[in-house]
């Protein structure tokens, strides 16, 4: 568990790293801005963590649309990163085996979870669902754990609900993993 807790700073940094900054972010505050200033702009975070190095990642999702999270990195007050995360980049980090404080980490809080162990033999635990829209349409990053709180399932699929009423269907990606 401890080891887990080592990883997480380093995922975010990781997701960081590799996620391209929106490209209509004019609505969003800008690198240098002071906490208070986002904050002001952008309400309150989502959720508030510690990062290596003194820094702070304020994590806003669902806003400004409910298809985009943003981690906002801070250091000595004023913010040096904005990215959005839920992107095809970012889920191709998600890799079998992760634990849920991982993927929080590369993602941040998932726009559902739903526990479908109804049953004492079943071996699913929590599902977290991630909400994305693209040039395609909006679809669901949907991730299954087990039990003990690893990724055993990782798919893109078609938000069918969302893009019937716009009389458009998101074609599924292919999973993470192989089939077995």
């Amino acid at each position: 568990m401890r080891a887990a807790l080592n990883l997480l700073p380093l995922t975010v940094a990781s997701a960081l790293a590799v996620v391209p900054l929106r490209a209509n972010a004019a609505e969003l505050s800008k690198p240098g801005s002071s906490a208070a200033e986002v904050r002001t702009e952008m309400g309150a975070p989502t959720a508030i963590r510690s990062a290596p190095g003194q820094k702070q990642i304020w994590e806003y999702g669902g806003k400004p649309s409910p298809y985009e999270t943003y981690l906002l990195v801070f250091s000595k007050g004023r913010l040096t990163v904005i990215r959005q995360v839920i992107t095809d980049t970012t889920f191709a980090q998600i890799k079998t085996g992760m634990r849920q404080q991982q993927v929080r980490g590369f993602m941040g809080m998932p726009w559902r979870i739903t526990n479908v162990n109804d049953d004492a033999d079943e071996d699913i635990g929590d599902v977290w669902e991630y909400r994305g829209q693209d040039a395609g349409g909006t679809y669901k990053f949907h991730i299954e754990y087990e039990l003990h709180g690893r990724v055993v399932v990782a798919a893109k699929v078609a938000d069918v609900a969302a893009n019937e009423r716009g009389g458009e269907f998101v074609k599924p990606a292919a999973s993470n993993f192989p089939e077995h």
